[in-house]
C-alpha cells in the first residue's frame, strides 16, 4: 500500500521533520526520517509519554497507532572509599549508596573481581538504595579491590575502591645465634612481613658497651644486605664476633627487633709452616712454635714422625698463652749431631689442626 505521508504527534503537538535538523520534545532532540521513523537523539526523563503515528494514504485515508515510551533511569553510585589508615585488628565499614535511578536496585559485592570468600567473614547489610560492607576485625587477607555492583531494570553499574590494611612487622624467619669458622661465609637471616613492607636494619654492639648498637652502613666489600633482610658476610673474621641486632619497622605498631650472638670460631693454625734452626754441639737449642686459634688449644711435639721421649733430662717443654693463642718451646740441652732432624709442632683445637716444621741442624 502506498503511503503519501507520515505524521508523529505527542500530547497533541505535531513533531515536524526538517531534513537533517531536529526539534525538541521536552529536553530530547527528535527527527522524523524519510521512512517515517521517529528518532530521539538523547532519551531523558522528559521524553516519556504517549506518541501517535499517523499514516496518510493516497486517497486521504488515515491509519493511527499510539505508542507509550517508558524511560528507565540507571543507578548512579556515589563514590566511596575506605579509611586510609586502617590497621590490622580494627573494625571497618564502607557504604555503597545509589544517588539516583529507578527502584528496585539490586546490590552485589566483589573482591578482586570475584565474590567475597565466605571465610573472610565480611557482613553485608543493605536497604533500598544502599549496601554496607562490615568488617568486624580486618587482617592482611582483607586487603584488595572491592567492587559494588548496582543494577536495576535499566542498567548495571559498578564502582571500585581499594582496601589497604596496614600490618605491623611479623617474623617470617627470626634471627638466630650463629657460629662459623673464620674465613667462611656467614648468612644472618632476618625475614619479615608487613604492610607497608618493613624496612630492615642490622646493627652491631659497640665494643665495650652492653647496650649501644650502631647501624651497619656503608661497609661494602665483605658485607652485603640482601632484599629479604639477610646480612651476608663473604668471609667472617675474628673481629666480626659479637652481638648483632636486626630491627624491622614500617610505621605500624611497635618495631620488631631481635638480638643474636655471632661466634667466629678460629681453627688452630700457624702463621708460617716451617723454619730452620742451627745449633752448636754441647750448646743447647731452643725450638719454638706459636699457634693461633680458639681455646682450648693444645700443642704437641714429635720428631721424624715419632713422639718425643720427654723422660730424658735433655728435653723440656714450656708453654705460655698469648693474645691470639698459645706458644710452646722445646729446649734441648747439650745438643749433639744425632739431634739434627725434622721436628713437628702440631696445634689442635675443636675446629681444626695445623702443623709447623722446624729443621734443626747441629754442627
Amino acid at each position: 500500500m502506498f503511503i503519501s505521508s507520515v505524521r508523529w504527534e505527542r500530547d497533541g503537538n505535531q513533531l515536524e521533520w526538517e531534513g537533517s535538523s531536529s526539534s525538541s520534545v521536552g529536553a530530547s532532540a527528535t527527527g522524523v526520517g524519510m521512512t517515517g521513523a521517529l528518532r530521539l537523539a538523547r532519551v531523558e526523563a522528559g521524553s516519556a509519554g504517549a506518541y501517535t503515528c499517523s499514516a496518510v494514504g493516497p486517497h486521504g485515508e488515515i491509519a493511527r497507532r499510539e505508542l507509550q515510551l517508558i524511560v528507565s533511569n540507571p543507578p548512579e553510585i556515589e563514590p566511596f572509599s575506605f579509611s586510609a589508615n586502617l590497621q590490622e585488628g580494627k573494625r571497618a565499614q564502607v557504604s555503597c549508596s545509589v544517588a539516583s535511578g529507578d527502584m528496585p536496585v539490586r546490590f552485589a559485592w566483589l573482591k578482586d573481581g570475584a565474590p567475597i570468600p565466605v571465610d573472610l567473614q565480611v557482613e553485608e547489610r543493605g536497604a533500598d538504595f544502599f549496601s554496607n560492607l562490615v568488617f568486624k576485625e580486618v587482617s592482611a587477607r582483607h586487603s584488595g579491590l572491592y567492587t559494588c555492583v548496582a543494577s536495576n531494570n535499566a542498567a548495571k553499574v559498578n564502582y571500585t575502591a581499594e582496601l589497604v590494611v596496614k600490618v605491623s612487622p611479623k617474623w617470617l624467619r627470626e634471627p638466630a645465634d650463629a657460629a662459623v669458622l673464620a674465613g667462611e661465609p656467614l648468612s644472618l637471616h632476618c625475614h619479615t612481613t608487613g604492610s607497608p613492607t618493613p624496612h630492615t636494619t642490622w646493627l652491631k654492639q659497640r665494643a665495650g658497651s652492653a647496650s649501644d648498637f650502631v647501624p651497619l652502613v656503608n661497609l661494602g666489600g665483605r658485607f652485603q644486605f640482601l632484599s629479604n633482610g639477610t646480612l651476608w658476610i663473604e668471609a667472617a673474621l675474628p673481629y666480626d664476633e659479637g652481638y648483632y641486632m636486626c630491627r624491622a619497622e614500617n610505621g605500624v605498631g611497635t618495631p620488631l627487633s631481635k638480638t643474636i650472638f655471632v661466634a667466629i670460631n678460629e681453627p688452630a693454625r700457624f702463621e708460617v709452616t716451617s723454619h730452620n734452626v742451627s745449633a752448636r754441639r754441647e750448646a743447647g737449642a731452643t725450638l719454638a712454635c706459636e699457634a693461633r686459634g680458639d681455646a682450648p688449644l693444645r700443642l704437641s711435639w714429635s720428631r721424624d714422625g715419632s713422639p718425643l721421649d720427654l723422660s730424658t733430662y735433655r728435653l723440656s717443654i714450656s708453654e705460655a698463652k698469648t693474645d691470639s693463642g698459645l706458644r710452646s718451646q722445646l729446649y734441648i740441652s747439650r745438643t749433639d749431631r744425632p739431634d739434627s732432624g725434622v721436628y713437628k709442632c702440631q696445634a689442635v683445637n675443636a675446629y681444626g689442626h695445623s702443623d709447623h716444621y722446624i729443621y734443626l741442624s747441629v754442627q
